[in-house]
C-alpha cells in the first residue's frame, strides 16, 4: 500500500488502520470469552471445549458470543454520553450561561462543516477539554473551568478546534468504541482477593484438581495475557494516531498555530505542577 500523501491521505489511512484495530478488538473479545467459558465447558460440555475441540466450540459458541458482543456494544454505544457525563460530572451549558465558550465553539463547528455540538463544562481548576458522542445529534464538547478561565480567545479556539475535528473525523465514535472495550479486557485481568490459606472452598478444590488442570490453566493464562495486550495496545494506537491528525487540522481550521502551541504549553505546565489528574 503506498504511503499516504497529505493531511487527508493520513486521515484515510487512519480509517483503514482503525478497521484493523477493531478486528483485533473482536478477536480479543472472542479470546476472553473462550477463556471465561473454558472451565465451565470442560465440566458441563466437554465435547465443545475450546482447548480440545476448537472446531466444535467455534460452530456452537462463537456465533452466540459474536451476537452477545454486538448487543452489549450497541447498548453501551447508545448510552455512552450519559456514561461519560456520570463519570466526569459535566453539565450542559448554553450561550446564556457560557457566552464566551459558545461564541467560540459555534463558528468552529460551522467552519468544519458539522452540526454545532452541545457544550458542557466541568467545574474543576484542571485544564482539559474533550469531545464525546456516538450519534450525530448528540455530540458534546466539554471543557473544564480551568481551561476556559486560563486561556485567551485564540488559545481556547485552538483547543476547541481540536475537539471539533475529532467530531468531524468521527474519532469520538471510534474512541468511544475503544473505551467500551477496555473494561471487557479487565474482567479476566482482575487480581483475586487475598483470603487466609485453605479458608475458601475453591482453594481446597484447586489443591485437589490442580495437577489435572495445570496444563489448561497455563494455556488460559497465555490467552488472557494475549487478549489484554491486544486490547490495551489497540486503544493506545487509536488515541495517538487520531490526536496527531486532530492537532494538524485544528491549525488548518484556525490559521493560528502559535495560539494552539501556547495553549498546549499552558496545559503542559499545569500538568507538570500536578494540577491535572
Amino acid at each position: 500500500m503506498p504511503a499516504p500523501i497529505g493531511l487527508y491521505g493520513h486521515v484515510q489511512a487512519n480509517h483503514r488502520r482503525s478497521l484493523l484495530l477493531f478486528a483485533m478488538f473482536a478477536v480479543a473479545f472472542q479470546l476472553m470469552m473462550a477463556v471465561g467459558l473454558a472451565l465451565a465447558l470442560l465440566l458441563f460440555d466437554p465435547a465443545h471445549t475450546p482447548m480440545f475441540h476448537p472446531g466444535a466450540y467455534v460452530r456452537r459458541y462463537v456465533p452466540w458470543v459474536l451476537l452477545l458482543s454486538i448487543v452489549l456494544f450497541a447498548a453501551q454505544m447508545w448510552w455512552f454520553v450519559g456514561a461519560v457525563r456520570t463519570q466526569t460530572r459535566f453539565r450542559y451549558v448554553d450561550s446564556d450561561e457560557e457566552p464566551r465558550f459558545c461564541r467560540i465553539l459555534e463558528p468552529l463547528a460551522i467552519a468544519a462543516g458539522i452540526e454545532t455540538p452541545y457544550a458542557g463544562v466541568i467545574e474543576t481548576p484542571a485544564l482539559n477539554a474533550f469531545a464525546a458522542g456516538t450519534r450525530k445529534h448528540h455530540m458534546v464538547v466539554v471543557a473544564t473551568r480551568g481551561l476556559i478561565d486560563s486561556l485567551d480567545d485564540d488559545e481556547l479556539a485552538g483547543v476547541l478546534a481540536n475537539t471539533v475535528i475529532h467530531i468531524r473525523n468521527r474519532d469520538t465514535r471510534l474512541l468511544a468504541a475503544a473505551t467500551i472495550f477496555m473494561p471487557n479486557r479487565k474482567v479476566l485481568h482482575r487480581k483475586p482477593k487475598k483470603v487466609p490459606p485453605l479458608m475458601s472452598p475453591l482453594q481446597v478444590a484447586a489443591l485437589v484438581f490442580l495437577p489435572v488442570f495445570l496444563p489448561v490453566i497455563l494455556i488460559l493464562g497465555f490467552f488472557i495475557a494475549v487478549a489484554y495486550r491486544m486490547a490495551y495496545g489497540s486503544r493506545a494506537l487509536i488515541g495517538i494516531s487520531r490526536e496527531l491528525i486532530a492537532d494538524a487540522e485544528a491549525v488548518r481550521l484556525t490559521h493560528n498555530p502559535a495560539a494552539l502551541a501556547s495553549a498546549l504549553r499552558k496545559i503542559d505546565r499545569y500538568h507538570q505542577d500536578g494540577e491535572l489528574g
